[in-house]
């Protein structure tokens, strides 16, 4: 059946049923004309993904919990643990509402404000575009509270480095450059970039295996004239000399690995993957 009919009796829209074909969440065949051709399972599936979304999971999670059932646990549990935190909010907002002087309830908010992820404290701190930079790079990896000193000590590195470094800035021309050809990502498309590159780490040896000619073309696309003498290898040798200037190697990534388990593991995972790539080239 056509994408028009599909839609219909899933109650969806076309541009809904196009995005989760996208996103792998659906694989109609493709016609010799190049139109999809979809089927009744296909039709039950997009009901399935539409009563999962109006749930509120998001599509990331939706595919994780198709590839791995048990996943569905985790989402309740942060669920679980986000109405938790929302109802300690109310119930002190509730306590100023009638009258209770904040003075007095300064232990139960600092109580409270223990329990705040990372990433959520880093934007108190620093609201601006920085902070959000922090987060389209980090976020993913400071989704946990501080639990110990160890990790207070290390978050407190984190925000002094951020506070005292003068932040990257790019010329006119490379920034009109990097606005147009960067696409805008939304939060899911960043975590669907996360969740493959964390996949592709953790199966290294094989995605290396599979993609071995990719690579090498990308290595010698990075030696080429063509890269070598573009704005984006400007922009890269910025980075470089202000990552090198500023003690971001020195100061912010170890506290980053100290403050955050999640981000040590995937650093942990990245050396190995360096590590094996460097043998496959040679």
């Amino acid at each position: 059946m056509r994408i028009s009919e599909v839609a219909k009796r899933a109650e969806l829209t076309k541009k809904a049923v196009l995005y989760y074909c996208e996103q792998g969440l659906l694989f109609p065949k493709i016609l010799e004309n190049g139109y999809r051709s979809f089927s009744e399972a296909d039709v039950i599936r997009l009901q399935t993904i539409g009563l999962y979304r109006k749930l509120g999971l998001s599509v990331v999670e939706i595919k994780a919990y198709c590839a791995h059932p048990e996943y569905l646990k985790q989402i309740i549990q942060e669920r679980k643990q986000a109405a938790r935190k929302l109802e300690e909010t109310i119930q002190l907002l509730d306590a100023l509402a009638d009258g209770r002087p904040i003075e007095e309830l300064a232990e139960e908010i600092g109580s409270l404000d223990k329990k705040k992820t990372i990433m959520t404290k880093l934007f108190e701190l620093f609201p601006s575009n920085y902070g959000r930079l922090i987060g389209f790079h980090f976020s993913c990896y400071l989704d946990e509270p501080i639990e110990t000193k160890e990790q207070q000590q290390a978050f407190q590195e984190i925000v002094e480095f951020l506070d005292t470094t003068d932040p990257f800035v790019l010329s006119e021309e490379l920034t009109l450059f990097l606005e147009e050809h960067t696409p805008s990502f939304t939060k899911e498309q960043v975590e669907e970039m996360r969740v493959f590159k964390e996949q592709s780490l953790s199966n290294y040896s094989d995605f290396v295996k599979n993609n071995k000619e990719t690579i090498q073309a990308y290595h010698a696309f990075k030696a080429s004239p063509a890269y070598l003498d573009s704005p984006l290898k400007q922009i890269e040798e910025q980075m470089k000399h202000f990552y090198q200037s500023s003690g971001y190697y020195e100061k912010f990534i170890p506290a980053m690995r100290r403050v955050s388990p999640s981000y040590e593991a995937y650093y942990q995972k990245l050396l190995a993957a360096d590590e094996m790539e460097q043998k496959h080239l040679k």
